[in-house]
């Protein structure tokens, strides 16, 4: 019988994990912009029909936008946050190589070094 707990996919599925990181920061940071961008277009749009009625109702509407935006934006942190504070509960990470998955998908152009460590405490000259 294999044990599952020792096969080392993330050692092996780097290359992979690493583009689904940079795939992922791509569409964190270049869908909220697309979505305020056409916003801002709608309004303008309105702003230059001059009807009261259709500014209030794309201001509005720019107003969800910039909040899904937000929400796109952060979305995959609180994923990987929620899997940082539920990991250990699980009491098998000794036996994985979960640190660089996160390593990979979070910071993918770090070359999935997982020895940097996955907290980013320390990182910061003022710490």
């Amino acid at each position: 019988m294999i044990n599952l707990l020792t096969i080392n996919f993330c050692s092996n599925a780097k290359d992979i994990l690493s583009l689904v990181g940079i795939i992922l920061t791509v569409f964190k940071i270049g869908i909220p912009i697309i979505i305020i961008a056409i916003g801002m277009v709608d309004l303008g749009k309105a702003a230059l029909s001059s009807k009261p009625e259709e500014i209030k109702k794309q201001a509005t509407s720019l107003l969800w936008r910039f909040v899904g935006g937000v929400f796109i934006f952060f979305l995959p942190s609180l994923v990987m946050l929620l899997f940082k504070l539920i990991g250990p509960w699980g009491g098998v990470k000794a036996n994985t190589d979960y640190d660089i998955c996160y390593s990979c998908v979070v910071h993918p152009w770090r070359g999935c070094d997982a020895s940097q460590g996955t907290e980013d405490k320390g990182n910061y000259p003022n710490d």
